[in-house]
């Protein structure tokens, strides 16, 4: 199978919508011009014109996220509304709920070494998380697509994504079809080029090739069409998304904007207008200390990526995540670098199938040989079991499964011998567990015993095999 090279025209999937975080970051990072030209008045209203929903709404959250230093590591769930309400009615008839048109998870590494932006498809399957009601309903949990999570507040889709990919995520911004339009509307249209002329009725679109500039509801089309592309799917408007969404960033971070305080304060007060933020990024100055963040990192360094999914065995029209979406969900929750084969630096070596999983070697090494007996000390049904599972699949002999008294302590503990303590420090090393094995008579080989605290005692490792992916670079040339 051919490696998926990054700057690939083909590359449809990482086409979807992957400017939207760079576009608002800039657009706020307009911001620190604002406040630095002096105009209080216009900050002020600025922060009045931002909306703000609760981050944690859901049953079944990952821990909240901790106090963060201004370089650490942070991770942002990116929205993009499909709601039909009173400002949306002309897109579309209002069915009472919303969903996300777009979804992406955007990961700024620790000191701002890089920019990772993960595209979750909207039509992926997976299990949804019981969300609380936060003003829009209150949800149970269920098999289903993850954009109808925002159908109960930006809370859900945020608890969602943290389920699916395993991320802890500190902040959302959401933005809506409206704020898109007044958007290039603040900044005096969309220059744009088009190698063919295109049509659609039902977007009422009606545009020449060649060069233009657009205005806010031509772009808005030219973004939604999909009867003038392809076969009028979903994926066949990517590459026409793409061009807006370039086009836009290109404009915005301009001089003809960044130069021009009419038109910076015109731009800041539409996006202000349009964003619904959690209460982390609810005031101008967390919004500009972010954006400044993102401007910091250059094109070069910020790597649009597509979840790589396969068609999901209940539904062929709906897809679901695969192993190496689980290795990049690994990579991001702790911090290091996306290894896609065939960029730069990623390991040849790696299997082109992206959904076969690593084989532990016929021959095992003395630190797996002795038997792992796994016992769960929580309440939680079926731990030991998948933990078992886990270790097995990772090269691990198990030594069975079975339940112990409740516990808030992880504990591993071990036979006095070498094999058992080899076995167990490599345990520890492979599934990121900060502990000390302990000796005590009454153990079996090597047994581990699972507490409440095992979330908080599990470092995620880092997966060092590259993996295939629909993959770019912010340097791209995308006008093409």
């Amino acid at each position: 199978m051919p490696r998926t090279q990054r700057h690939s025209g083909g590359a449809r999937h990482a086409r979807k919508r992957r400017l939207w975080p760079r576009i608002v970051a800039w657009t706020a990072g307009g911001l620190v011009v604002a406040l630095g030209i002096g105009v209080g008045s216009v900050a002020l209203k600025l922060q009045g014109n931002l909306q703000t929903a609760p981050l944690t709404a859901g049953t079944a959250l990952p821990k909240e996220a901790d106090e963060k230093q201004s370089h650490d590591a942070l991770d942002i769930l990116v929205i993009g509304s499909d709601s039909r309400d009173a400002d949306n009615a002309a897109y579309g008839d209002d069915d009472g709920g919303r969903r996300s048109d777009a979804l992406m998870l955007v990961h700024i590494a620790k000191d701002d070494a890089r920019i990772d932006v993960l595209q979750i498809p909207r039509d992926t399957l997976t299990q949804l998380p019981a969300c609380e009601d936060t003003g829009s309903g209150a949800y149970a949990g269920g098999y289903g697509m993850i954009n109808s999570a925002l159908m109960y507040g930006e809370s859900c889709s945020v608890a969602a994504v943290q389920d699916l990919t395993g991320v802890n995520i500190e902040h959302f911004i959401s933005i809506d079809f409206v704020g898109f339009k007044t958007m290039v509307q603040a900044i005096d249209g969309l220059p744009i080029c088009l190698p063919e002329a295109m049509q659609d009725s039902y977007a009422g679109l009606d545009l020449p090739a060649g060069e233009q500039v657009l205005d806010g509801e031509q772009a808005l089309s030219l973004a939604r069409t999909r009867h003038a592309v392809g076969d009028g799917s979903d994926l066949a408007r990517l590459g026409n998304q793409q061009k807006v969404m370039a086009a836009l960033m290109q404009k915005i971070t301009s001089a003809e904007v960044l130069t021009r305080p009419d038109r910076l304060v015109n731009l800041l007060d539409a996006i202000t207008k349009s964003l619904t933020v959690d209460s982390g990024l609810g005031s101008i100055g967390n919004l500009s200390s972010l954006a400044a963040r993102v401007a910091s990192v250059k094109n070069s360094d910020i790597t649009f990526v597509a979840m790589p999914a396969a068609a999901a065995p209940t539904d062929p029209n709906r897809v679901v995540p695969t192993e190496a979406a689980q290795a990049i969900f690994t990579n991001i929750a702790a911090d290091a670098p996306l290894k896609i084969e065939g960029e730069e630096g990623a390991d040849d070596s790696a299997t082109a199938d992206p959904s076969a999983s690593a084989t532990p070697s016929d021959e095992p090494s003395v630190a797996t040989t002795t038997p792992v007996l796994v016992l769960n000390g929580t309440m939680t049904q079926g731990l030991a079991t998948s933990t078992s599972t886990e270790l097995t699949e990772a090269g691990f002999v198990s030594g069975g499964v079975g339940d112990a008294a409740v516990s808030e302590k992880t504990q591993l503990l071990i036979t006095d011998t070498a094999e058992a303590r080899a076995t167990a420090e490599a345990l520890v090393k492979k599934m990121g567990y900060d502990l000390e094995p302990v000796v005590d008579a009454n153990a079996s080989g090597v047994t581990l015993v699972i507490g409440d605290d095992i979330d908080e005692i599990t470092t995620p490792v880092a997966s060092e095999e590259a993996v295939e992916a629909e993959a770019s670079t912010a340097d791209a040339n995308l006008c093409g």
